[in-house]
């Protein structure tokens, strides 16, 4: 819990403080260094807390799941980012000295406000999430909980078998299954 809300008030604190950088390439380097390694924290942590409490079963499932929420979330920032930089829907005009198209200053002026926006909703909503983070409670006594950390145990090992290894395993289990039945007739 401490460490998802350090970096959920981390990436509060870069929003924040880059609503007021005015050079580009230190608003670059700031939002994208400091910003990213939190988003990168927060994606990671949520997979961490899931897979401490879901069997190893249940883990390829439980991590689509996580993935998946945070790849619709710019459905709900794009409507937040639409409504508080740009609501009148203001089109794009032409400057003729470099015949571009510029949004008018008044859409502009309005991003650091969209940023001080984004991460005050981000830390009310990692902060909604911090409280919802259980740990995994444990029984020694109760045959199913400790089958199923058995079986989460000895998971990995079947997971990262190679395809040869298997292929060599299952060929194994053939023989001893033929050599079995031909000893069984013979008797």
């Amino acid at each position: 819990r401490k460490t998802y809300l350090l970096f959920v008030s981390g990436f509060c604190l870069v929003q924040w403080a880059c609503s007021y950088i005015t050079d580009f390439t230190v608003f670059a380097l700031v939002y994208g260094l400091a910003g990213g390694a939190c988003q990168g924290a927060l994606i990671v942590l949520p997979l961490y807390v899931c897979w401490r409490y879901f069997p190893a079963s249940h883990k390829p499932r439980v991590s689509g799941l996580v993935l998946s929420a945070y790849a619709i979330s710019p459905l709900f920032t794009s409507v937040l980012a639409l409504w508080a930089i740009n609501p009148l829907n203001d089109g794009q005009s032409l400057l003729a000295e470099d015949g571009r198209y510029y949004f008018p200053d008044r859409v502009a002026l309005r991003v650091p406000h969209f940023l001080r926006l984004f991460g005050l909703v981000c830390l009310a909503v990692g902060l909604l999430g911090v409280l919802c983070i259980l740990e995994p409670r444990f029984d020694q006594d109760d045959p199913q909980q400790l089958e199923l950390l058995v079986n989460d145990a000895q998971a990995p090992d079947t997971q990262t078998e190679s395809l040869e290894q298997r292929k060599q395993r299952e060929l194994k289990e053939q023989i001893e299954n033929v050599s079995h039945v031909s000893l069984s007739e013979a008797m």
